[in-house]
């Protein structure tokens, strides 16, 4: 078996909980004996090849109007001629062809699409290569790829993203086979009427290792003598809902607490946030390892606005102890089961966050409760023997039968 995946970011190239993922599933496959490579988009024209950790790793030059990783967020015009052209890519295509041929893969793992383009999936099957699609988001139903618009989840694909995304439906319908990263965002995708062709389904949990989090021994317990601490870890960006936690904060001062929030996103935007805090027990931390940020909280807050499909912070946090407020949206609630391991509040609700934060501000028995729930759920999140046997259980059943 030899297999290729396929993202848009690799290491060190990271934004996000898929990043951190894809690396933890190459390197893991690997160390199983495994021959792997990967294909990313880079900023630099050409094809590239390098290697992380000792995986091969081929880098392609994006052929779009700009490299979409960058910070800096460009005009409306040039965004949406971007989509445009990202709805099938053939210069991409070729790019994906190229390695095909270098690597002969018996299967590809397709992960996130942006800049590749569902033309990856036709340069695939015209080399007869199998494909295992993973949905860590909704760029399938959505260009944008959270289905969130006008500060309201979609409930159903709008005119516009049904139309640009009419080819991914239809393409969709011969892929070897789908795993989704939780029930909710599988589940999205058949509702909407992709995947239907396909009998090979799974849902696969991601997961996260000691060694990734650098956890070498016992958990740093909170100092006790410090104050309260809220955290806030993720980019940030406003469907993420830090502003709806830094004004939920802000306008009901919690005495004897602080608000650390560690991240990075949009400059302007980030600098916007920071301005609307000056005066209130709120520090901006920037890029801060999950290692180091965890044993600086007692609770985490994680107040995404969109349907996130399995959040990664959530994840992290448990695997620390630490009690969690979240939004019940997209795939939270089969992470975070209300007072048991975590609090879950309607962001649609001005006042349920607050509720949240308020209840676990004043009772200390309360968050020792939810962070030994937590406790209780880690083993859930870092078995990655269990996370490998189903990848590669879904490889070997589109290996045979294409």
């Amino acid at each position: 078996m030899k297999i290729l995946l396929i993202h848009t970011f690799y290491s060190p190239d990271m934004v996000g909980g898929a990043e951190v993922v894809v690396q933890s599933l190459a390197e893991g496959l690997m160390e199983r004996g495994i021959d792997v490579a990967i294909l990313t988009t880079t900023d630099k024209p050409g094809l590239h090849q390098d290697e992380v950790n000792g995986v091969r790793v081929w880098r392609a030059g994006l052929r779009n109007l700009y490299w979409h990783k960058y910070n800096q967020r460009p005009g409306m015009v040039q965004r949406r001629l971007w989509h445009l052209l990202d709805i099938y890519n053939p210069l991409m295509a070729q790019m994906v062809k190229k390695v095909v041929l270098f690597e002969k893969p018996t299967v590809a793992s397709v992960h996130n699409l942006p800049g590749f383009s569902i033309a990856t999936w036709s340069a695939l099957k015209d080399a007869g290569v199998p494909i295992v699609q993973v949905l860590h988001d909704h760029y399938l139903l959505c260009p944008a790829g959270t289905m969130y618009r006008n500060d309201k989840n979609c409930i159903s694909q709008c005119s516009s993203c049904m139309i640009m995304r009419t080819p991914h439906k239809a393409m969709s319908q011969s892929i070897s086979g789908v795993v989704g990263v939780s029930n909710y965002i599988l589940n999205r995708h058949l509702e909407a009427g992709y995947f239907s062709g396909v009998s090979n389904r799974q849902v696969i949990y991601n997961t996260r290792t000691a060694q990734e989090l650098c956890l070498t021994g016992k958990i740093k317990e909170s100092d006790g003598n410090r104050p309260l601490r809220f955290g806030f870890i993720g980019a940030i960006n406003s469907v993420k809902g830090i502003e709806l936690l830094l004004h939920t904060y802000i306008k009901n001062p919690f005495h004897d607490t602080e608000l650390l929030v560690a991240g990075v996103g949009n400059s302007e935007y980030s600098d916007k946030l920071k301005l609307s805090a000056t005066g209130h027990a709120v520090r901006f931390l920037g890029r801060v390892k999950p290692a180091d940020f965890y044993p600086l909280v007692d609770v985490v807050v994680v107040p995404s606005l969109w349907n996130e499909p399995l959040g990664t912070v959530i994840m992290e946090a448990m695997i620390f102890g630490k009690a969690v407020i979240a939004s019940n949206t997209g795939g939270t609630p089969e992470m975070v089961v209300d007072g048991e391991n975590g609090l879950l509040f309607n962001p649609d609700n001005p006042s349920g966050l607050l509720d949240a934060m308020a209840r676990l501000y004043a009772s200390p028995d309360l968050r020792e409760r939810l962070a030994e729930g937590a406790d209780r759920c880690r083993a859930l999140f870092m078995d990655r023997a269990h996370f490998l046997d189903e990848h590669i259980s879904i490889y070997m059943d589109a290996e045979h039968y294409g």
